[in-house]
């Protein structure tokens, strides 16, 4: 039951609501880079992965995703 929200903050964010968007919690900084136009997919129940290109590093990052209680499990792929 986790809606996720990806987007520029400080760097790239993800936000992610358990009623449907009305209520979100704080946000967690995935990365540095400060452009993100990329793509999100849901894998399996909970889990994301988010894939965009960072300009800092000029190549195409991959994340995979695990919304939990205690907050969002980031690992690149």
């Amino acid at each position: 039951g986790y809606l996720p929200l990806v987007g520029r903050q400080t760097g790239v964010g993800l936000m992610t609501s358990v009623d449907g968007g009305t209520n979100w919690d704080a946000g967690t900084l995935i990365d540095q880079d400060g452009w993100f136009n990329g793509s999100i997919v849901e894998a399996e129940p909970d889990v994301i992965i988010v894939l965009y290109y960072n300009l800092t590093m000029s190549a195409l990052r991959m994340q995979r995703i695990v919304l939990t209680e205690q907050g969002p499990q980031v690992e690149d792929i």
